[in-house]
């Protein structure tokens, strides 16, 4: 979710409007966002940037399954996700060359990310209202800007987010897990229909009734059921006369990774 500031209609005469416009010029000159030297942790698993949104009242399918608008690390590797109208969303995989890691990272200097204020939040305070952050991590510098729902953004964030979304999937190609948590709901008052049919005996032996308490899968168990939480976070599975919520887990990519060691 990309924060919108609220457009504030306000009536300035043209000479205020243009002494407050020379005076905030001047403060930028005399205090200029600043802009560290751009090195990072190269390793495959040191998050260097990281675009994240949550918070507010979901259920506990929507954060089992929640992943990242985007996350890069240390070695370009990048994983970000998109949406489509129907709910369901895509999973996308790239990596990024050195040199285009290092062009992203001085490009979100240059926006004047490290000048930000580190929390925006809105006038008044909204019960159960979520946040999106972005945050940057280069060596002996870490910062992360954090803006409330209903707050307004700092100057040029959304525009940032949205150019960081659109580089990612400039190239790429689907994610696909090798290993992933299954764990499932079942639907005590529902009756059916169903979106969707489980085999009752199972996929690759694996059927949702022996995964309430949660089963490490792989193979097409697992393509299965990453393939309907993308689909839709709530899809009702029907699996040998019950009805299953799903969600699934990937390690090192979605938010949570609840498996035991």
């Amino acid at each position: 979710m990309i924060h919108t500031p609220f457009a504030r209609a306000r009536s300035i005469p043209l000479l205020a409007l243009a002494l407050l416009t020379a005076a905030t010029m001047a403060c930028a000159t005399l205090n200029p966002a600043p802009h560290p030297e751009i090195v990072w942790n190269p390793a495959a698993d040191a998050e260097v940037l990281a675009y994240t949104c949550g918070g507010g009242m979901e259920p506990m399918n929507a954060y089992a399954n929640a992943i990242a608008p985007l996350t890069i690390w240390g070695d370009g590797r990048a994983i970000w996700t998109t949406s489509n109208p129907a709910g369901g969303r895509r999973v996308m995989v790239t990596q990024f060359t050195n040199e285009g890691l290092r062009a992203i990272l001085e490009h979100v200097s240059a926006a004047g990310f490290f000048g930000w204020r580190d929390l925006y939040e809105p006038d008044q305070p909204v019960m159960d209202a979520g946040s999106c952050s972005l945050s940057v991590s280069l060596t002996g510098t870490d910062k992360r800007v954090t803006v409330a729902d209903f707050a307004e953004s700092p100057p040029n964030m959304d525009e940032l987010v949205s150019w960081l979304l659109q580089t990612a999937g400039e190239t790429g190609t689907d994610f696909v897990p090798t290993r992933g948590y299954l764990q499932t709901w079942l639907l005590l008052d529902a009756t059916g229909p169903a979106d969707r049919v489980w085999p009752a005996d199972g996929i690759d032996g694996v059927r949702l009734g022996d995964a309430q308490g949660g089963l490490l899968v792989e193979g097409e168990a697992l393509r299965a059921a990453w393939d309907i939480v993308n689909a839709d976070t709530y899809m009702i599975v029907e699996c040998d006369g019950g009805y299953y919520q799903l969600t699934v887990q990937v390690e090192g990519v979605t938010e949570r990774w609840d498996a035991a060691p």
